[in-house]
């Protein structure tokens, strides 16, 4: 660091962008961008080394919250039970300090038994920016999606896959499911 350079950031200083697809095509798990959410339980408490703020405010005026998991190792989320079938991706946007040099996984977690319940997928990180990440279902592999009640965040990893059960700190927005429309039926 050059004298009179600013200090690297530690916490994000603006929110993460407005999500741009439709309402209609979401089924929210977090984000005051869309009216209704599925979200029931922000920390069911799984035994993880951290907690979860989910009050943080960057603006400092309430106009868009961000969950913060401080001291993060894995931490889960309770939500309605819901079939996401009709959706094609998981939508979430994710700050982490610069420097930070470790891997992020997610899952949605399936209550029935046909197939996979979880499958745990890498979440491309840059550090000291937001990450817009759009994954596939198709990522996770063998997954069913009838009746996801749960979410998981995993943080045990270096960047390099190895483990590492020491906490970080992650900042999310924007958590949902989405289904693209196909144009091609739109009149002209």
């Amino acid at each position: 660091q050059l004298s009179g350079d600013p200090e690297p950031s530690l916490v994000p200083t603006e929110v993460a962008a407005s999500p741009t697809i439709p309402e209609a095509n979401v089924v929210s798990i977090f984000s005051e961008s869309y009216g209704t959410s599925i979200l029931t339980n922000v920390n069911p408490f799984w035994n993880q080394s951290g907690t979860v703020n989910d009050m943080y405010d960057i603006t400092g005026d309430g106009s868009n919250l961000t969950l913060v998991l401080e001291n993060f190792n894995y931490q889960g989320m309770d939500v309605a039970a819901t079939d996401l079938s009709a959706m094609d991706f998981l939508h979430l946007d994710v700050w982490v300090p610069v420097g930070t040099d470790r891997m992020l996984k997610v899952t949605p977690i399936n209550g029935t038994a046909d197939g996979s319940q979880e499958v745990l997928v890498a979440v491309p990180l840059t550090p000291g920016g937001w990450n817009s990440v759009d994954l596939p279902k198709s990522a996770f592999t063998g997954m069913t999606w009838d009746n996801v009640f749960q979410m998981k965040f995993d943080g045990q990893f270096n960047a390099d896959g190895s483990a590492n059960g020491d906490g970080w700190d992650v900042y999310i927005d924007n958590i949902f499911f989405y289904r693209e429309v196909s144009t091609s039926l739109v009149p002209t």
